[in-house]
């Protein structure tokens, strides 16, 4: 496997890391639940209000994320945490194990910590049958007199089935069966989630985008076609809707939301209309919850907000079947609300299209979602199996806009002890 030298995505204190203790165990609080994203204020591990230093979160063992490329393609390296929560008020990590801590099951593999997931620094760009993460065009020369390679789109108009092969096609086996590169997959729901409790605890906002411009065709502004994977530009309009793609720029993590929806693993809506999700100890078993996600009955009903689609005012916690959903950031169904301003999570979600369909989820919002994407927007549309085609007469699967529903390559170590 082709590593390259780490680049420190921030200068590093390491003296830091060294001086593990409670001040690096760090939480923020609710103290409404309502006015779009709620009203957070930053806690220490006793529960005592406190302010942090503008470098702190610059010096956090936790946040010191680093761009690694991997068979060249560009990732963003992410050290584990452990994470602790009262349900819906209260949300701490810690960079080390502590009592009434867990490891974040995105570092949980076969039942072991690893130590770092890497997410990819791009949407993906499939090209022969593999999913990339690279900001420009490698695959074809710099023409004679010009110093910069190509910039590439996102690709989109593939079905789940499509993208998750793509990402896995750099997984190899030798002849003698032996495994000699495995780790690459898309991004999954447990991913996802080690974003957003690291957003929301660093921001004390569900709305990131108040933070981090909102991303191309999120916030007030709405696109009208797929942007490049990297853009250049990270301006903001109004301090709430970012004209580019790069202008959702998380840790070097671009495009996280905006531009494309992104198919992600590990969860999905059976034909019974239950959600299932990957157990929380990297077995990627499928657990049934007893949660039923809300559908249109046809498909030419309109979305009916508060019902089948919406803001939400809680998280899902539910033990279901065995599983517990409470290391996640999935919506509570039943506080959807029409109105962003009763809701605690700023992003949106839609429903199911009918029922007796599989469908796969997306996450972020493309580059038409406007109001309704962000870190915390999904999708439980995506329609399985294909039922449509585009204008090329490719299969697509179903959505409001397939044009728009793209995926990302992801790398962790695999823990083989099993």
């Amino acid at each position: 496997m082709a590593w390259k030298t780490k680049i420190p995505y921030r200068l590093i204190d390491f003296s830091a890391r060294t001086q593990l203790s409670e001040n690096y165990v760090i939480g923020v609080k609710r103290i409404s639940d309502s006015g779009g994203a709620g009203t957070w204020v930053r806690i220490d591990e006793n529960d005592n209000i406190v302010e942090v230093e503008d470098n702190y979160f610059s010096n956090h063992p936790t946040y010191q994320f680093s761009e690694v490329t991997i068979e060249d393609n560009d990732f963003i390296e992410i050290p584990k945490f452990y994470i602790k929560s009262d349900g819906n008020t209260r949300f701490w990590i810690s960079p080390e194990e502590k009592e009434g801590f867990k490891c974040h099951p995105a570092f949980m593999s076969n039942g072991n910590e690893i130590d770092s997931i890497y997410i990819g620094k791009y949407q993906g760009y499939m090209y022969e049958n593999k999913m990339y993460s690279v900001g420009e065009n490698i695959f074809l020369p710099i023409e004679d007199g010009e110093t910069d390679r190509e910039k590439i789109k996102p690709t989109v108009y593939i079905t789940f089935e499509q993208a998750r092969k793509a990402c896995e096609a750099w997984n190899s086996v030798s002849e003698t069966g032996a495994v000699q590169v495995t780790g690459f997959h898309m991004l999954n729901i447990h991913e996802v989630s080690a974003c957003q409790w690291l957003a929301l605890i660093e921001k004390a906002t569900t709305n990131a985008a108040m933070e981090v411009p909102a991303g191309y065709g999120i916030g007030r502004l709405y696109g009208t076609g797929l942007h490049n994977v990297d853009d250049g530009d990270t301006s903001m309009v109004d301090n709430i809707a970012g004209e580019k793609t790069s202008g959702a720029d998380f840790h070097g993590i671009i495009g996280l939301w905006g531009n494309i929806w992104e198919f992600i693993d590990g969860i999905k809506v059976n034909s019974s209309n239950k959600l299932l999700i990957w157990d929380n100890d990297g077995r990627k078993v499928w657990k049934q919850t007893d949660v039923n996600v809300p559908y249109k009955k046809t498909a030419n009903e309109i979305w009916s907000p508060g019902v089948t689609c919406g803001y939400y005012k809680n998280r899902l916690l539910t033990a279901g079947y065995l599983y517990d959903t409470a290391d996640l950031f999935l919506p509570d169904f039943t506080t959807l609300t029409p109105y962003y301003e009763n809701g605690s999570f700023s992003d949106g979600i839609y429903g199911r299209i009918r029922s007796n369909f599989e469908c796969k989820v997306a996450i972020g919002g493309g580059y038409d979602t406007g109001d309704f994407g962000g870190l915390y927007s999904y999708r439980f549309d995506i329609q399985q199996p294909a039922t449509s085609e585009n204008s090329e007469g490719v299969v697509s699967d179903y959505g409001d806009n397939a044009s728009d529903i793209g995926t990302r390559l992801c790398f962790a170590s695999v823990n083989l002890n099993i």
